[in-house]
């Protein structure tokens, strides 16, 4: 999926580098929805059995500014298209966006970043160290 050729990538992993909501339906199916993710039972009895009582069974974990920001990074840094700042800016506010480039900065300066209209991308050489800025991207 982060090496396929023009045109090819994949629609369905594409919500999930973009943090797009989704909804999963039926036994350990997961759905996130910006903020929180849920994942039914994984238990064939108990989803039958919540079935037939009319309730869900399902757990969620809530997830922070942080966290999401630091998912955001790692799901969209790596595509093609890299991490729109735009939408950065829309879904994390202003101080999200600025810590964003000063971090990257550096690999901006020594090529292994690169902005490319709206998207702050890697770079062919930024490819291969890739796990190393996107961890100083992430917000501690």
């Amino acid at each position: 999926s982060n090496f396929c050729r023009p045109g090819k990538h994949s629609l369905h992993n594409t919500a999930y580098w973009e943090g797009i909501a989704y909804m999963g339906c039926g036994l350990s199916a997961h759905s996130y929805n910006g903020h929180s993710r849920e994942w039914n039972t994984s238990s064939l009895n108990d989803y039958i059995k919540g079935t037939e009582d009319d309730r869900r069974v399902y757990e969620t974990e809530e997830l922070d500014p942080i966290t999401r920001y630091n998912e955001r990074i790692v799901t969209s840094i790596r595509t093609r298209r890299g991490l729109s700042l735009k939408q950065l800016e829309a879904d994390f506010g202003k101080e999200y966006l600025v810590y964003c480039h000063n971090m990257a900065q550096k690999y901006l300066n020594s090529g292994h970043l690169e902005v490319s209209g709206d998207y702050l991308r890697l770079t062919q050489e930024g490819i291969f160290v890739s796990d190393g800025i996107m961890s100083d991207l992430f917000r501690i």
